[in-house]
């Protein structure tokens, strides 16, 4: 596995149906719309170089990296890299932090967060186990001091996204939740007429995490309802490929395939490209698609999806 790790895609939260709904205490993170960026530091780490930093996807190396200005962000910053070489080798173990990059010119949104492209962090790996958002376990892998992110971020100097919420689980403050102002928004002081100020969404974690039964973090994503990529199917039939398709293709999913393409490098405006990244992604992500498979054939299922994509996509390639 490659150091840092990637970070995990995190699932779509499922209601009271969620594993969230049986840990006892979950931290609400607000849910920015930037680029995924992950930073690895070796406990015997000595200077920049040695400060692995790439995006969701690629590190530097790797072919089609693109994303020189995450690596910029990080070893530019000789502070930075200082605190984040004391802070691995204080806890004698590697170090995986894992934020966001926004501000600027970063995704379509970018200028909600300002005008200057930084980092935001939401979760670290110390000796590769989890560490939660306020609490962290008891001691490292290792047997040495464990940091919690807040501590982290505090001691390396990279703030932390938002916390709109530590608590209990609960439905009614979740969707509440998502409908918000962007709270990092507010805190830049931005304002502009005519802009949407929501946010993306929230992102609830499990705090202290807690692992499922796969081995995965208890967390999952409650985006904001005009951003969400796919509508819940009614009680009842699956009904036609066609009405799966329009269920499961909404425009963020497609404005999140091209991003996840030019993030990658793949990136080529055509229709195409697109289609088949948006397939991927909806045979990947929605539980439902197997059971379209079973009932309508593949064959069926994938045409409608990729008319559906047609239909859509003037709104993500005519930008």
């Amino acid at each position: 596995m490659s150091f840092p790790a990637p970070f995990p895609k995190i699932p779509a939260y499922r209601g009271e149906a969620d594993l969230l709904h049986q840990v006892r205490r979950v931290v609400c993170l607000e849910k920015i719309d930037g680029t995924n960026t992950r930073i690895g530091v070796p406990p015997d780490a000595r200077g920049p170089n040695d400060i692995v930093v790439g995006g969701r996807t690629r590190l530097p190396g790797d072919e089609g990296f693109n994303q020189d200005v995450l690596v910029d962000l990080v070893r530019r910053d000789a502070r930075l890299c200082a605190r984040l070489i004391q802070a691995a080798a204080s806890l004698g173990a590697p170090l995986e932090l894992y934020g966001e990059a926004c501000g600027a010119r970063i995704q379509q949104r970018g200028l909600l967060y300002g005008a200057r492209t930084h980092l935001l962090l939401f979760a670290a790996r110390i000796g590769g186990s989890w560490t939660g958002f306020s609490q962290a376990p008891p001691a490292a892998p290792q047997g040495g001091p464990m940091r919690s992110v807040t501590q982290l971020g505090e001691a390396i100097g990279i703030p932390t996204v938002p916390c709109l919420y530590a608590g209990p689980p609960d439905p009614g403050t979740f969707d509440a939740l998502r409908a918000q102002p962007s709270q990092h928004s507010v805190d830049q002081g931005f304002s502009r007429p005519g802009v949407d100020p929501t946010h993306e969404g929230i992102v609830i974690w499990s705090d202290p995490v807690l692992l499922s039964p796969w081995g995965e973090p208890v967390v999952a994503k409650h985006k904001a309802a005009h951003r969400q990529e796919a509508r819940a199917r009614a009680p009842g039939d699956l009904g036609t490929p066609a009405a799966f398709a329009e269920r499961a293709v909404l425009v963020e999913r497609l404005r999140h395939a091209r991003q996840h393409l030019e993030e990658q490098g793949r990136w080529d405006s055509t229709l195409g490209t697109l289609s088949r990244r948006v397939v991927q992604d909806v045979a990947r992500e929605v539980p439902e698609y197997q059971d379209q498979l079973r009932a309508n054939g593949k064959k069926a299922v994938r045409a409608a999806l990729t008319a559906r994509v047609a239909s859509l996509a003037g709104a993500v390639l005519g930008d």
